[in-house]
């Protein structure tokens, strides 16, 4: 606890991403954790949530030898990961960039959102669909809802609700569609334009 020093939790689990004696830490800007991974010449990423993201500097990387300190020069910019390099007496400076994720299945996609799954939701205006990604390594995973499932045309905004499932905006027929959050069968059109009054 910032206020008390109490104990909340256990943020990053031991050996989560491969972290083997951890030594530096820094926050990102967005608010990502990279921690350096002494043992294994590397710095390792973690999402908001302490889930591990990627590897952000690869072991040995510009001959990256046990990595201790960790600093963003946030006057770059983009900011750039500075890396006290223990075993060769020096700094390293990398430009530490997040994962680009996969075009695999993206038809116009406009808005996006994290599932309760931590995996990445994509709508698609274009195809009127929504396709789902590894929220850690963007592979594709499939088509969570299929081109017009249960009238989705126009596929916008997206967003998982409290009840746990999933909401798309459908732009061309002034609606908002509810799918399973689990498996992306359609539930029902939560709103519509008739249901809409001033």
């Amino acid at each position: 606890n910032g206020a008390t020093g109490a104990f909340l939790n256990v943020f990053v689990p031991a050996g989560s991403g491969g972290l083997s004696g951890p030594r530096g830490l820094a926050f990102h800007p967005d608010g990502s954790l990279y921690v350096s991974s002494e043992n294994n010449d590397s710095v390792l990423r973690y999402d908001v949530t302490g889930d591990f993201f990627n590897v952000a500097v690869a072991s040995g990387q510009n001959g990256l030898d046990a990595p201790r300190g960790l600093v963003f020069d946030t006057v770059a910019s983009p900011p750039q990961l500075v890396v006290a390099s223990h075993n060769q007496n020096r700094t390293l400076r990398f430009n530490v960039e997040p994962p680009t994720f996969t075009s695999t299945a993206l038809n116009g996609p406009t808005n996006m959102t994290y599932g309760p799954d931590s995996n990445l939701y994509v709508s698609n205006f274009d195809g009127d669909s929504v396709t789902r990604y590894n929220g850690t390594t963007g592979a594709f995973l499939g088509t969570f809802v299929t081109s017009g499932q249960g009238g989705l045309d126009g596929a916008r905004g997206i967003a998982f609700g409290p009840d746990g499932h999933l909401y798309v905006a459908s732009q061309n027929n002034d609606r908002v569609i509810r799918y399973n959050g689990a498996s992306g069968a359609t539930i029902s059109a939560f709103v519509i334009d008739d249901a809409l009054t001033i």
